[in-house]
């Protein structure tokens, strides 16, 4: 199990509070939502608590992102997760409005998929990983990408290719292969570290803007 958060057990009962904050009555640009106090538009909403699922082949970082990113640190070994696992973060926004991420660590080996994807409900946003070093970890993108749209049609996907630290030479993707890639599925593209924590903010603070300036992906 990954050490950044608590394990499957209990994940209903984890769940249920990003289900109780935003209800959504239409679809469109500012859509009306109903919040304990009433009705408002999307616009006037200063505080939300949704979901994000980190997604990707096995030992590609996902559990080293969200430590460095919840706990300013980088552990040299970690166990495999089982199932997923739960931390929250809470997003202080430029605008002054304020998220708390829900940010679930999945698993990423082939024998828990079909378990993992019952995660992907009611997720906001999707982070998929993979490793620069590990070409086939690229490769298998696209389909976790679509795993998630299944599941979840209005989430809002990222793509973050891990351990940007990595001499020129070990790189098992180039450049021009990534940008065609983004291209093809319309996704925003991170390189990030968690071993240095390059760009590791900056990735989690974009997952944050993007939920909040995409109101369908809210979970109702």
């Amino acid at each position: 199990m990954s050490c950044c958060g608590e394990s499957s057990a209990g994940a209903s009962q984890q769940q249920t509070a990003a289900d109780q904050l935003i209800k959504k009555t239409r679809r469109g640009t500012d859509p009306v939502v109903h919040t304990a106090d009433g009705s408002i538009k999307a616009t006037e909403v200063e505080r939300l608590e949704q979901k994000c699922v980190l997604v990707g082949n096995v030992a590609v970082g996902k559990s080293s992102l969200v430590n460095r990113y919840t706990r300013g640190d980088f552990l040299d070994h970690y166990q495999a997760t089982i199932g997923a696992a739960f931390v929250p973060k809470d997003v202080e926004m430029d605008n002054g409005k304020s998220i708390k991420l829900q940010i679930w660590d999945t698993a990423g080996e082939e024998k828990y998929r079909a378990m993992t994807q019952f995660y992907y409900r009611k997720a906001a946003a999707g982070l998929v990983i993979f490793a620069l070093d590990d070409r086939g970890s690229f490769h298998d993108i696209k389909k976790w990408i679509e795993d998630l749209r299944e599941v979840q049609p209005q989430v809002v996907v990222i793509v973050a290719g891990n351990k940007s630290d990595i001499e020129p030479e070990d790189r098992a993707i180039s450049m021009d292969e990534v940008d065609d890639f983004m291209d093809e599925m319309g996704v925003t593209y991170f390189e990030v570290s968690a071993l240095d924590g390059s760009n590791v903010d900056m990735m989690f603070a974009d997952v944050a803007q993007q939920i909040f300036d995409n109101p369908d992906c809210w979970s109702v």
